[in-house]
This record gives C-alpha cells, structure tokens and sequence, in this order.
C-alpha cells in the first residue's frame, strides 16, 4: 500500500525535509553539549543551567514532535499522537535505553537543566488548557445537557444498586461492611 500526495510524491518522500531538518537539529544539540564539555562542564559536572544546552533540548523536542505529529497526520491519525510518541522516542524509555550516554548529552540529569525544561513544559500544558477552553462551544454542551443528565442519573442508579445489593448480601451473612 502506498499513500500519495496530489502531486505523486510518497509520505516517506515528504518527510525527507524534516528528517533532514532533525538531522540537523540533533547534531546541533550533540555538538552543543561536546562543545560544553570540552570547555569544562561536562553534562553532569557543570555547575548550573547551559541556556544552550535548553536551547537545543527545545529545538530537538520541536522538530521531533513536528516531524512525528506531520507522521501521524499523513496516516490519519491526530498530530498530538506524533508529539507524544516523540517524547517517548527522547525520553528514558527508548533513547535512554538504547543509548544512556546520548539520551544524558541531550537532556543531562542535573536539577537545573531539568527545572528548565519542565517551567517550558508547564507552560506549554497552560497554553494547551487555555486554547482548549477558549474553543469550547458552550451552546453544543447546552444542547447536550439532557443526555448528560440522564447518563449521570443511570451512572448514579448503577452505583446506588450495587451499594444496595452489598449491603444486603453483607446483612445477610452478619458482617455490615460497605
């Protein structure tokens, strides 16, 4: 099976440019961490936060995620699928256990440069709440209250039958825990 574009070109061939472009930005965020150790501050021994070392890390996660969400969008699937199995990819997980030096050159283990990257991530999960709140349509879910309702109401009756049917089986045998 073979999927096209309209002008013939292969998804495999489309992606060619960002392969290239994560190429470029990994190599970027290896020659950065080599070039910190070389000056003195190995990963694990530098002092406090590289700001170019955050850089890098931003940029690999960026280009990865676009990559692996523009991936899942040629196949179907939603792009926020790529972004997450991007961040596995990078992640311990997989980088980690495949390659530990290189996985720590990329995002070192030091407490700074994690709380670096974890005030962007913060805001990043922010802005995702922020957008996915300003795109709500209220009048959908007003339309929709009726059925909500009801399905509240049969999960409640469910969850008061079976606390019922304990109760009784539990009388029933002398013990009286709910």
């Amino acid at each position: 099976m073979r999927f096209e574009f309209g002008s013939g070109r292969s998804w495999i061939g489309a992606l060619g440019g960002s392969l290239r472009l994560f190429a470029a930005a990994l190599t970027l965020a290896l020659m950065s961490t080599t070039a910190f150790a070389a000056e003195g501050g190995g990963p694990t021994q530098q002092a406090g936060p590289s700001e170019v070392v955050f850089l890098c890390q931003t940029i690999l996660l960026l280009v990865t995620g676009r990559i692996m969400g523009e991936a899942m969008l040629r196949i179907g699937q939603p792009a926020v699928m790529g972004q997450l199995i991007a961040g596995i990819l990078l992640g311990p997980s997989v980088l980690g256990q495949l390659s530990p030096d290189l996985q720590h050159a990329i995002f070192p283990p030091n407490r700074e440069q994690k709380a670096m990257i974890d005030a962007v991530s913060q805001l990043g999960i922010l802005m995702l709440l922020l957008l996915t709140g300003m795109e709500t349509d209220l009048s959908v879910m007003r339309k929709s209250r009726s059925t909500a309702l009801r399905a509240r109401h049969k999960i409640n009756a469910r969850f008061r039958d079976d606390r019922l049917e304990r109760w009784c089986s539990s009388s029933r045998h002398g013990t009286r825990h709910v």
